[in-house]
């Protein structure tokens, strides 16, 4: 088993305390987790971690060229959102809002059940190093469960219906949102743990890395197969695709996504879809626009078309 010992440099609930991480007895030198961040949002106030700079964390990035080998040409299609996510970068975190933990380079959130952050856990806690870095945790029939320290055993997929401050009800995994960050009003040493924790195993297992694109490529193929259905965009223009898959995944204006694709032309059709949500979001719109460009000026998808035998929707 890896232990850590996490320190935070100052007052801990203080906006830009540092919170770092380094194995015990090992000469590795520390690592930084993030800085301790305050939210408010519709749910109230929060207080959390997350990561100002990612220049300062250490470098592990999506290469899409290396994931073309596991996905195919998806692995240009995916890389503008996940550049406009977090920079392409497979350590990002954040615990700071109502989602209590996020993580990963295509930012996969922890309240979700039978989605994002539990189904990268799925894979991880199938690979050979899980009881290094978490081994209170065990799969059962697919699913995550905890054993606690009185040697009982319990589900942290547990579908719990919760009813938020603004009124509406959703349903959430609050088990395995409490086991990542038990207190979303504080910045604390659990929740900078379990970051150090998935830090590090990615930084040091390619196993974890390929687990975390296969998760992120699954997500997204599955919501752009429902997409095309819903939009009519197989047989088309990649391009048009990426951005209702960004659009999606962020749920900026979905509502604007039928208008835009009624316009006249390829053209017209991109133009309009690429300023959803613009007057909230510019730099992220920027980014895509700037990526998907880049993958025009690459040929990358060269007569290529959604749904073929290159970008297969089944």
């Amino acid at each position: 088993m890896i232990t850590f010992d996490i320190v935070a440099s100052g007052a801990p609930q203080v906006k830009g305390c540092k919170w770092t991480a380094k194995v015990r007895g090992s000469a590795d030198p520390a690592f930084l987790i993030g800085e301790t961040v305050p939210y408010k949002d519709g749910d109230g106030q929060h207080r959390g971690l997350y990561q100002p700079s990612l220049s300062k964390l250490p470098k592990l990035y999506y290469d899409r060229q290396a994931a073309v080998g596991a996905i195919g040409l998806w692995a240009h299609f995916i890389w503008p959102t996940v550049t406009a996510e977090g920079g392409g970068h497979h350590l990002v975190l954040n615990t700071y809002d109502r989602a209590r933990f996020t993580f990963g380079f295509y930012q996969l959130a922890a309240h979700t059940p039978k989605d994002n952050l539990i189904l990268l856990f799925r894979a991880l806690l199938a690979l050979p190093k899980a009881a290094d870095y978490f081994p209170d945790l065990r799969l059962v029939d697919g699913k995550v469960w905890r054993t606690g320290d009185d040697g009982v055993a319990y589900p942290l997929e547990a579908e719990t219906q919760v009813h938020r401050p603004n009124g509406k009800v959703e349903t959430q995994l609050v088990a395995f949102m409490s086991y990542l960050n038990p207190d979303t009003t504080s910045a604390g040493e659990t929740e900078a743990l379990n970051g150090a924790k998935l830090m590090h195993w990615l930084l040091h297992d390619p196993l974890a890395v390929e687990a975390s694109v296969k998760v992120a490529f699954g997500i997204m193929h599955r919501k752009i197969r429902a997409a095309a259905q819903q939009y009519g965009l197989a047989g088309k223009d990649p391009r048009l695709a990426i951005w209702v898959s960004d659009i999606t995944h962020q749920s900026r204006g979905v509502g604007k996504i039928p208008a835009a694709l009624a316009k006249p032309d390829l053209a017209a059709q991109l133009k309009a879809l690429s300023v959803i949500g613009i007057e909230d979001y510019p730099e992220r719109c920027a980014t895509v626009a700037g990526k998907i460009d880049q993958l025009k000026a690459e040929g990358v998808f060269q007569g290529v078309t959604l749904g073929d035998a290159k970008l297969p929707l089944t």
